[in-house]
């Protein structure tokens, strides 16, 4: 049976932190609360724990997974090169619905070795900032449920389609559900709007002008 904890979506308890990532760090997969939506959470450097949600989802291979790093001190563990203003960039609008691609090193033999980029952002919601700086590496962070299916906000709805397929539920109460995050890709010359959200294209190439005159 999927186990399943409580936890305190403002102030979530240590030891229940502590337990899913001792779960993540043994590959397993962890449903969490976002701050729009229940995510799937294994480790983003473990092949076999994104296998394992692949296989959950049926979410087809050539779809890299989205990732959830607690800050940009975890952002370098993809990155192989970025422009100058990618972290000042990050620091104006994380936490929050901001997402960039990010380039993968041609000779990094991770899961996501395969492709050539990755999407990644540091959730507004606490406990999925927290449970990614407590684990110690980044997060995958789709959402919970089988592709092609509408996003779910209980933690009942993340473990429903899945049976004992999830080592474990973090239920957080609802989530407010929403837009998803802005996709703005940033290794060319201009930024690249990829996924509208509520974070508009103008807005980041503003705050890119402003931060580099």
């Amino acid at each position: 049976m999927t186990k399943c904890l409580k936890i305190d979506p403002e102030r979530p308890e240590k030891d229940v932190l502590q337990y899913a990532a001792r779960v993540l760090r043994s590959g397993g997969v962890v449903a969490y609360p976002t701050e729009t939506f229940y995510g799937l959470g294994a480790n983003a450097l473990n092949a076999s724990a994104c296998e394992k949600i692949f296989r959950l989802k049926g979410r087809p291979e050539n779809k890299p997974l989205p990732v959830i790093v607690s800050g940009i001190e975890q952002m370098g563990v993809f990155a192989a090169s970025h422009p100058p203003w990618l972290e000042l960039v990050a620091r104006r609008f994380w936490p929050g619905p901001l997402s960039i691609v990010l380039p993968v090193p041609s000779n990094w033999s991770g899961p996501m070795g395969q492709y050539n980029s990755v999407v990644v952002r540091v959730s507004g919601h606490f406990v999925a900032r927290e449970l990614a700086r407590v684990a110690g590496f980044p997060l995958t962070a789709t959402s919970a449920n089988p592709s092609n299916q509408p996003p779910v906000r209980t933690a009942d709805e993340a473990l429903s389609p899945f049976g004992t397929g999830l080592d474990l539920v973090l239920d957080g109460g609802p989530t407010p559900g929403g837009r998803p995050s802005t996709i703005v890709d940033l290794n060319g010359p201009t930024p690249r709007l990829i996924r509208r959200g509520p974070i508009a294209l103008e807005d980041v190439a503003k705050a890119i002008r402003e931060l580099t005159e």
